[in-house]
């Protein structure tokens, strides 16, 4: 009896034991009775037209052959498991396993679909982690600019890291809670390009709690075909207007690099309203076109826009430095780089240690806020009669001691040119904001303790600096695509 007990016990264990499953589009089909890498299966499952024999366990893992591209046949990935804490469902690669000779990418290519290459669909599935894959095409980008490469509803505990999404259409990724509450949203060491915007919801009275967006390449949409949309960045709060509810809570946006072409952008970090806890350091919000078609960034840089609260933004450094000149101000082109518009009540607005680099308003806070602004590097833009440091709701302070005398930029160092080492020519790739030797921006900021590196992990120190980077006499070349930017993990 004792033996037997103990077999059923073994038995057990093996049933509930997750397992590798690998994936190659070039198989012949998903009939292998065990999936291995001499014996792949064709589709994953969830894909459109698995066939093969598939009991989930939580903690399995779908590895995607280097190299190898699935078709819009294939497509969606549809994400109907869950994992648990102790066991994540991954979706991933094998650097040692790839065709070609060389690894690549595996590539899921949308096939111009107009609808989403990976989804969730109300499922509420939880602990799943997407990894080192690349997400092409969901439209044309000429005609059509709809869908979504990774559109996920209801979903908790995930994890989407070291991904290429070029999906030539309105978003790189989606997650909304719709019908539950959810929680825990990793999003990092991601390269999006062809895309207007990524987006986290709360929407019905459901919360998004707890959202991570860092080390990730924001390469700007250029002249991509934008339908009746607009470029955002990341856009954050309750999509639909009018929304009477906290949406997203507790969001870290930090070691973010936007660069290259937002001529018809509305912000790079967009709120549509009823946010809370948000924290904001270590970006470069920038671009690095120098014509625009429309209006860009209006309001703001970074938009708060309806019932936030609770905001703090440190150390990102803020670089109008190619559309010098541009617009008029507020509403009107390369607006300002922070604007925080009908927020609640006296909530607090933090905004330290940051550069503001030639815009035309730097710092623009509803007199409804608590603001507190110091140890700032201003270098406004005063061509279009414009320059405020800070703008408190009627109140503008144009002069660094009119801003002091209100109580604000107490410790700032003077005004004037931060000297990056090169801003850009039109040309993607072509800026490095970090700082020259003689910068002014160097030990002048206030030292925190809510992070101790700078956007490139170069170590703050005792004696911090202004601005995203932190000076060293080897500055890191920031890489100009996802080809370097990006290693699988």
């Amino acid at each position: 009896m004792k033996t037997l007990f103990l077999l059923l016990l073994l038995s057990i264990a093996s049933a509930a034991h997750s397992a590798t499953y690998y994936i190659d589009y070039t198989a012949a089909d998903d009939s292998a009775s065990r999936s291995t890498k001499s014996t792949p299966w064709k589709r994953c499952p969830g894909m459109v037209g698995f066939a093969g024999a598939y009991s989930h366990t939580a903690g399995d893992v779908f590895v995607f052959k280097g190299g190898v591209t699935w078709p819009a046949a294939a497509l969606p990935l549809t994400l109907a498991y869950s994992g648990t804490a102790a066991n994540v469902d991954t979706y991933t690669v094998d650097a040692t396993w790839y065709s070609n000779g060389a690894w690549s990418y595996p590539i899921f290519d949308g096939g111009k679909n107009g609808s989403h290459i990976i989804f969730m669909d109300y499922g509420g599935q939880s602990y799943i982690k997407i990894n080192s894959l690349q997400l092409l095409n969901v439209n044309d980008g000429v005609s059509n600019a709809s869908g979504t490469a990774i559109d996920l509803y209801d979903g908790s505990n995930i994890e989407i890291s070291y991904c290429w999404l070029q999906p030539s259409s309105v978003e790189a990724f989606s997650i909304e809670a719709y019908r539950v509450n959810c929680s825990n949203i990793n999003f990092h060491h991601n390269y999006i390009r062809q895309a207007l915007r990524c987006t986290c919801y709360g929407a019905g009275g459901y919360v998004l709690n707890n959202v991570q967006f860092h080390d990730n390449d924001w390469q700007g949409p250029g002249t991509m075909y934008m339908g009746t949309y607009h470029a955002d960045g990341l856009m954050i709060g309750n999509p639909f207007a009018g929304g009477s509810s906290v949406a997203v809570t507790n969001l870290q946006f930090y070691n973010n690099r936007f660069y290259g072409n937002w001529q018809t952008a509305t912000a790079l970090l967009y709120s549509n309203g009823w946010t809370s806890g948000t924290l904001v350091y270590n970006n470069v919000f920038s671009f690095e076109n120098t014509t625009p078609v429309q209006n860009i960034f209006s309001p703001g840089f970074v938009d708060f826009g309806n019932n936030d609260a609770s905001i703090q933004v440190y150390n990102n450094t803020f670089a109008n430095n190619n559309m010098h000149g541009f617009g008029g101000g507020y509403g009107l082109g390369a607006a300002s780089a922070i604007a925080v518009l009908s927020p609640v009540s006296g909530t607090t607005v933090v905004i330290k240690n940051n550069i503001f680099s030639l815009t035309q308003i730097d710092i623009n806070v509803d007199a409804h806020a608590t603001l507190t602004a110091d140890y700032n590097l201003h270098y406004p833009d005063t061509s279009a009669s414009y320059g405020e440091l800070v703008y408190f709701g009627s109140n503008q302070y144009k002069t660094l001691a009119a801003a002091q005398a209100a109580g604000y930029e107490t410790h700032s160092p003077a005004v004037g040119d931060p000297k990056f080492i090169s801003v850009g020519n039109g040309t993607t790739g072509s800026a490095n904001w970090q700082l020259q030797a003689s910068s002014r921006a160097i030990g002048a900021a206030g030292q925190l303790t809510l992070f101790t590196a700078d956007l490139f992990g170069t170590t703050r120190g005792a004696v911090w600096d202004i601005g995203a980077f932190q000076y060293t006499n080897s500055p890191t070349v920031a890489p100009a695509n996802a080809h370097t930017a990006i290693t699988t993990q």
